[in-house]
């Protein structure tokens, strides 16, 4: 046997049963006990969910006006609302709310990150409905056009109804053509309650009835034909020009002032036959047109005349006599008259050295100036001129049966040299200066104090150079020419020494005086009678004369070679000592409100030169007495870029210009270059210096 089977047999052992026993079972096991196991781990994670949300959600506070009766969160994950609002995680959300009488709101809003936030929202409310009666009165046929309807300025359909209208107080506006507006406040309830309100339109006119004698006139509105008397019209409120005219008759016009709802029957029109129309010339022309005792103008002319009545016609012309015609003009007449004028002569004598000299009348030459000469007794333009003289030129105005008489002797040209200093000495011992003017403002700024509404800023060019009295013309100088003037006195104070300026003087007798002037140096005069007036000749000669409000404003503001000081002795106020004879403590005893901290020493007007003299060398540009211009005064309208060459003020007017401050002012605008007066001509309490262009 091998040894492996002896091993195995050696090794097996008798296998004996053994009795059987039924096993015991296992326990169950404890379902409360499972069950607990589960509710405590579900507690634990809504714990734990809990808390994730109490750390990631953010405090959210809702404010919705008006406070809602519902309100809710939608979308996300929205925690419980607390006592001012919800814990929510952030995202986005739709904040949902309504109450009675307001539009359901649905508010989207989103949560960030930040630890509080608001969400605010406002509920719209329901609009009311507004159903608005218009009742115009009158009859039920008359329609109603234009009408318009407007809430609170914004304009609605006025042709749906009801109108939706947002709840609260509104201010409704109605208008119609032809009617008054109608406003009113009214009170909108809204939650679509549905209101009536009325409104009654009142008319914007009246009932204006218009009659004519003759009937059957056409009557005009505003320039509009609105048909024939008798009429009865409707017209707004306000005022209308109303016209009445029908052929054959003059057009009766009104304004008519028209209240609504205030009826007027107006007077019955009495039309007048219309005026004839009557073309009048004259030889020569220029005549003066009387009609009656009217002044209707001057030859030729078209003037229109009641027509069925006689007319008295005078034609009037210096130096020829006057026509007088008798005119009946039928009702639309043009008729047209030519009258000759038979001319009224006068003697004109003639002594005039050199002998050999030309005269030339009108213009047209003459030749050697004839011992006596028959004129037209009209104003006549004599000149008489021989090479190397100076030109003589005057005007005169003969008059019939009374000869007069031109006596001149020509002036050599040179005789009369300027110093080397530019001053020349008249024959009446009176000195000027040359002044060589340029370009300068004349005016004051509207910002300047005192300035006068007249003192309007203009651009003016100063050509011509010419010769300023350096002094106003003294008493002594004046009475070489009327011995007998008398300046007077001031409450005892003299204003007639010998020294002091001359006043109490019209324009009229300053400008013959300068004429005085021109004579005695053989110059022709600038100033010529007409008519009973003094005028200045025009072209101005080189005679003497009053200076132009330009040239005496230029040297009043002239300083450092330019015209631009605001007042003749700088640009300060109140002036510096020795600046001028003003109206000062000095004159406290005839003045009620003297200039305070300055004297001069005189109480009245000082002699001439005794203050300091402007760079010019001129004296008393200020102060001492007022000053006539030779211009006519006007208020002059600005025109940006218009320059005035050597202007020599208005051809017409009644006013002649006063320059210059007088020794009863003390204001700033009397103390002021640039002060302007005027005066008709014929005042006597004024100066004067003289002027003349030079050669």
């Amino acid at each position: 046997m091998r040894k492996s089977e002896k091993n195995r047999s050696e090794s097996v052992e008798e296998i004996q049963p053994i009795p059987f026993h039924r096993p015991s079972q296992s326990p169950r096991p404890n379902r409360t006990a499972v069950l607990k196991w589960l509710v405590a781990g579900g507690v634990l994670a809504v714990l734990l969910t809990a808390v994730w949300f109490v750390f990631t959600a953010r405090r959210i506070t809702v404010d919705i006006t008006p406070l809602p009766d519902r309100t809710a969160i939608e979308g996300g994950l929205a925690g419980p609302g607390i006592k001012s609002g919800y814990l929510l995680r952030p995202g986005a959300y739709t904040l949902v709310a309504e109450k009675a009488c307001y539009f359901p709101l649905r508010h989207v809003f989103t949560v960030t990150d930040a630890p509080a936030q608001t969400v605010a929202a406002a509920m719209v409310p329901l609009p009311g409905k507004l159903t608005v009666e218009i009742r115009p009165p009158g009859p039920p046929e008359g329609l109603l056009t234009g009408l318009r309807i407007h809430v609170d300025g914004v304009a609605v359909d006025s042709t749906v109804m009801p109108l939706a209208i947002p709840a609260g107080s509104r201010r409704i506006r109605i208008t119609a053509d032809r009617h008054q507006d109608y406003v009113a406040e009214i009170t909108v309830e809204g939650c679509g309650v549905l209101q009536t309100h009325r409104a009654d339109l009142l008319p914007d006119w009246s009932a204006v009835t218009v009659r004519s004698k003759p009937a059957g006139a056409t009557v005009m509105v505003d320039g509009q034909s609105r048909g024939l008397t008798p009429l009865n019209l409707e017209l707004t409120a306000g005022t209308h020009e109303l016209e009445v005219h029908s052929s054959g008759y003059q057009t009766w016009r009104t304004r008519l002032a028209v209240e609504a709802n205030q009826p007027q029957l107006l007077e019955t029109v009495v039309l007048q036959p219309a005026d004839g129309r009557l073309r009048l010339t004259s030889t020569p022309a220029g005549a003066t047109v009387l009609v009656g005792a009217r002044y209707v103008g001057q030859t030729p002319l078209t003037v229109s005349l009641a027509s069925g009545i006689v007319h008295t016609i005078r034609l009037s012309k210096t130096g020829y006599q006057t026509a007088r015609r008798e005119v009946t003009l039928q009702p639309e007449a043009d008729r047209r008259l030519a009258v000759p004028l038979a001319a009224r002569i006068g003697i004109v004598r003639f002594a005039v050295e050199p002998a050999d000299a030309v005269l030339v009348v009108n213009g047209r030459k003459i030749g050697r100036p004839p011992a006596r000469m028959r004129l037209p007794a009209a104003e006549q333009r004599i000149e008489v001129k021989k090479p190397g003289y100076e030109s003589y030129r005057t005007r005169i105005t003969p008059r019939p049966g009374f000869d007069q008489e031109i006596r001149i002797a020509l002036k050599r040209i040179g005789a009369a040299t300027p110093t080397p200093d530019g001053k020349i000495t008249a024959a009446s011992e009176y000195t000027l200066q040359l002044i060589r003017p340029q370009a300068f403002t004349m005016g004051s700024s509207r910002r300047q104090q005192g300035r006068r509404a007249n003192e309007t800023l203009r651009q003016v060019d100063l050509k011509r150079p010419f010769y300023m009295g350096i002094h106003e013309v003294t008493n002594a100088q004046f009475r070489q020419f009327q011995s007998d003037h008398r300046s007077g006195a001031v409450k005892g104070h003299r204003l007639s020494a010998p020294r002091q300026p001359v006043v109490r003087v019209t324009w009229q007798q300053a400008a013959l005086f300068c004429n005085w002037m021109s004579a005695r140096e053989s110059l022709p005069p600038v100033y010529a009678r007409s008519d009973q007036e003094v005028v200045v000749a025009n072209p101005t000669g080189p005679g003497y004369r009053l200076p132009t409000e330009a040239e005496w404003e230029y040297c009043a503001r002239f300083r450092d070679n330019r015209a631009t000081d605001k007042y003749p002795w700088g640009d300060r106020y109140p002036p510096p000592a020795r600046a001028g004879n003003f109206a000062d403590q000095s004159a406290r005893d005839l003045l009620a409100s003297p200039l305070k901290g300055y004297n001069d020493g005189y109480p009245v007007t000082a002699p001439t030169g005794r203050f300091m003299a402007n760079s010019l060398g001129i004296f008393d540009m200020g102060g001492n007495v007022s000053e006539w211009c030779q211009d006519y005064y006007s208020i002059f309208s600005r025109q940006p870029g218009r320059v005035d060459v050597d202007p020599r003020g208005p051809a017409e007017g009644r006013h002649r210009v006063v320059r210059g401050s007088s020794y009863r002012h003390a204001g700033i605008a009397e103390l002021r270059s640039a002060y302007r007066d005027y005066s008709d001509g014929k005042r006597d309490d004024l100066g004067f210096r003289v002027c003349r262009y030079a050669q």
